[in-house]
C-alpha cells in the first residue's frame, strides 16, 4: 500500500510540476525583444520559429485565435525609463510606426485584451505632423490631440501592424515617456 501511495505522490507531482512549466512557458512562448527597442517585445508566430506550437497554445489559452503571419505586434507594459504604465499618470508615445499599410495602437489589460472601445487609435483616425511623426497620450482622463482612455491601474500597449513592410533591420518603434501624473 505504501509504495502505491508513493508511486501516485510521485505521478501527481510529476504531472503538477509539468503542467505549471508548461503554463509559465506558454506566457512567454513567441515573445522576444525588439532589436534597438529592448522594451517591446513582438509575438511571433511565423513558421520558422521552433515555439511556434506553444506560442499558438498562448494565444488559445487566453481564449484568443492567434494572429496571421501577415500581421506583426508589439506590446509595452514600461517606458523608457521603466516606469510602469498606469493611468494616474499621462504617457506620451512619440516617434514613427512603421510603414505598414494599416496599423492600430491600442491600450491593452496585461493578457492582451484591449480595454475598451475608446481604448484603440488607428491609422485612418490619428493626427500625425507634415513629416509623419505621431503623438499620442494615453490617460484616464481627455487630452488634446491624439488620446487614448486608459483606466487608472496599470495596463500595457500594443501596436499591431497589418501587412508590414518594414524589414527586420529597418524596424523603428515610438518612444514612451511618462509626463504629468
Amino acid at each position: 500500500m505504501r509504495k502505491i501511495v508513493s508511486t501516485a505522490l510521485a505521478i501527481g507531482s510529476g504531472a503538477a510540476i509539468g503542467l505549471g512549466s508548461a503554463l509559465t512557458y506558454l506566457g512567454s512562448a513567441g515573445l522576444s525583444a525588439v532589436p534597438d527597442n529592448p522594451n517591446w517585445t513582438e509575438a511571433d508566430v511565423s513558421t520558422e520559429t521552433a515555439a511556434l506550437p506553444y506560442a499558438l497554445g498562448h494565444y488559445l489559452l487566453e481564449g484568443v485565435m492567434p494572429p496571421p503571419n501577415s500581421l506583426r505586434q508589439f506590446t509595452i507594459s514600461r517606458d523608457e525609463e521603466g516606469n510602469t504604465l498606469r493611468g494616474d499618470c499621462v504617457f506620451v508615445l512619440e516617434g514613427y510606426i512603421s510603414t505598414a499599410r494599416w496599423w492600430t495602437v491600442a491600450a491593452t489589460n496585461r493578457n492582451g485584451t484591449v480595454l475598451n472601445a475608446q481604448s484603440v487609435l488607428s491609422a485612418g483616425q490619428a493626427l500625425a505632423s507634415a513629416d509623419g511623426r505621431l503623438k499620442i497620450s494615453f490617460s484616464s482622463s481627455p487630452v488634446a490631440g491624439n488620446w487614448i482612455k486608459v483606466p487608472s491601474s496599470s495596463y500595457s500597449l500594443a501596436i499591431t501592424l497589418h501587412d508590414a513592410t518594414d524589414e527586420e533591420e529597418s524596424l523603428k518603434l515610438p518612444n514612451i515617456r511618462r509626463g504629468n501624473c
